[in-house]
């Protein structure tokens, strides 16, 4: 039994290592910081791994421990890390996108998503989490809902109000 759960959980590593980790830095925004997140996320998940009945996906139980530990973060290392301009820009790029052909172009959309990762940052957490779930990793309503912990019409007001409030606080660096 004890083996068996070893090589389920080493799966589980293999399967969601990376997306627990993007999960985690894009929640923080500093790569150090998600790193710690993550493995502090599956440090937690091995913990508990035994217990672990099936009632949701193991994505979504992931997930779940992750963006629970996101926000205490910050609070646990006293200070948010600073990120670099170019790990900001990072944050919410497409890691295949191609390169842009004229430079002030390529500058003006690096300034923005530079602005845009800063903005984001300054949104409470649960926002945060909402929109990294639904909006970056395009996970589906009804698993947002069981990794959040509401209900789907919950969900769908959260994100709606969190999505507000980032076009609220972008308006004026437009």
């Amino acid at each position: 039994m004890l083996q068996a759960s070893l090589g389920q959980f080493s799966r589980l590593w293999t399967d969601y290592e990376r997306a627990v980790c993007n999960l985690c830095y894009r929640m923080l925004g500093n790569r150090e910081d998600a790193e710690d997140a993550k493995q502090e996320a599956f440090r937690k998940a091995s913990r508990s791994f035994a217990r672990f009945q099936g009632e949701c996906q193991a994505s979504a139980w992931l997930f779940r421990i992750a963006t629970h530990l996101c926000p205490g973060k910050k609070c646990r290392t006293g200070k948010q890390a600073q990120a670099s301009p170019e790990e900001k820009a990072d944050i919410g790029a497409e890691p295949f996108a191609r390169p842009e052909a004229d430079p002030e172009i390529a500058f003006a959309r690096k300034e923005r998503a530079v602005k845009e990762a800063e903005v984001f940052q300054e949104l409470p957490a649960g926002y945060r989490a909402l929109i990294v779930l639904r909006d970056m990793e395009a996970i589906p309503y009804e698993e947002v809902a069981r990794i959040i912990g509401c209900s789907l019409s919950s969900v769908k007001v959260r994100l709606h109000r969190a999505r507000q409030a980032f076009r609220k606080r972008m308006l004026p660096h437009l």
